[in-house]
């Protein structure tokens, strides 16, 4: 029997999931989603080419629910699935959930809630990194509280209370006018959440945690989990993201974490074996780090300034001394 929509008064919210061989979890995602206590919701499920189960589990799926668009296309990428569904959404808000996580099922009614009580453009809650049977619980805020976006991109570029994901936020549509996520790039939240923020007029910070991350667990060896050209994306998206700061605020002390997510970043590459190409990006990011000032007075970490100044004073001793101690530690931090 299909469902029907009865809540017509309320502002339509367009759920935007990307589908790709996740067969495994798409059933509990879609049932945290069609089960919303809010439900004048458009449901668009993009299916991005699945060669598993998930194609059929889609197409049940969307003749359970009448609120379902399905849409499949050839496979593009998260992103490109994400545009797909920008596209083609007719709701007055934007969210958006990954198809391996899943959602409290009074997320979207406490959200709009507090949406229209706010008249912010922007509502952003906490969520619960899942992790095997570890949990953890992040909120961008002790109380509920209303932002503008100048202190947003300070937030997220510190990258703490606020985050970048999109998933764990409403948008009203016309703030993705002539924003799309970069089709074929890894971590495209980086790319694009502070081109959003700039563009609200306010946000809205919850107190409450209404999203489930699911962290997957694979079967690798430590230093196999990292991607050089992986980590130089996102370097490079966190370099523009600063920068489109800096230039839009003046706030030039972003560039402290700048700094740190470069010492990080370095830290990663030197744990794979030396060539040229982590080499090459190595000589980058060192190279972006002597073109952007170092704010010391931002926060006192030694640990920072002590692996900043070895890294530009002799990266060679730096390299052997970091392998070595690294070589006892566990998995890396990402």
């Amino acid at each position: 029997m299909l469902l029907k929509e009865t809540s017509q008064q309320s502002p339509l919210i367009s759920v935007i999931i990307p589908v790709y061989n996740v067969a495994d979890f798409l059933d509990q995602c879609m049932e945290s989603v069609c089960k919303q206590t809010y439900t004048h919701l458009e449901i668009i499920l993009v299916d991005d080419g699945s060669t598993d189960a998930s194609a059929e589990m889609c197409r049940n799926w969307a003749k359970k629910d009448s609120r379902i668009r399905l849409i499949r296309q050839q496979n593009q990428g998260l992103s490109s699935a994400r545009n797909t569904g920008i596209e083609v959404a007719t709701g007055e808000w934007l969210a958006f959930v990954d198809s391996d996580d899943w959602v409290e099922l009074d997320m979207y009614e406490g959200m709009m809630k507090s949406a229209l009580t706010s008249d912010a453009d922007i509502v952003a809650c906490g969520h619960i990194r899942e992790k095997r049977k570890k949990k953890k619980v992040l909120i961008p805020s002790e109380k509920p509280r209303t932002i503008r976006s100048v202190e947003a991109l300070r937030m997220v570029v510190e990258d703490c209370k606020l985050q970048n994901h999109a998933w764990s936020k409403i948008y009203r549509k016309h703030i993705f006018d002539e924003v799309r996520f970069p089709v074929g790039a890894i971590y495209e939240d980086i790319a694009v959440s502070h081109l959003l923020f700039a563009k609200a007029n306010s946000i809205l910070l919850m107190d409450k945690a209404y999203y489930h991350y699911r962290i997957r667990i694979g079967g690798l060896s430590r230093t196999s989990r990292i991607n050089a050209h992986k980590e130089s994306q996102y370097f490079t998206h966190v370099t523009a993201q600063i920068d489109f700061v800096v230039k839009k605020t003046g706030w030039t002390d972003a560039n402290y974490y700048l700094h740190r997510r470069a010492v990080r970043y370095i830290g990663h590459l030197l744990l794979l074996p030396k060539s040229e190409e982590t080499d090459r990006y190595v000589d980058q990011a060192v190279s972006v780090m002597r073109s952007h000032p170092f704010p010391f007075a931002v926060q006192f970490t030694p640990i920072i300034y002590l692996k900043r100044f070895w890294i530009l004073r002799d990266l060679i001793s730096y390299r052997k001394a970091y392998r070595f101690i690294e070589h006892f530690r566990g998995t890396p931090r990402f």
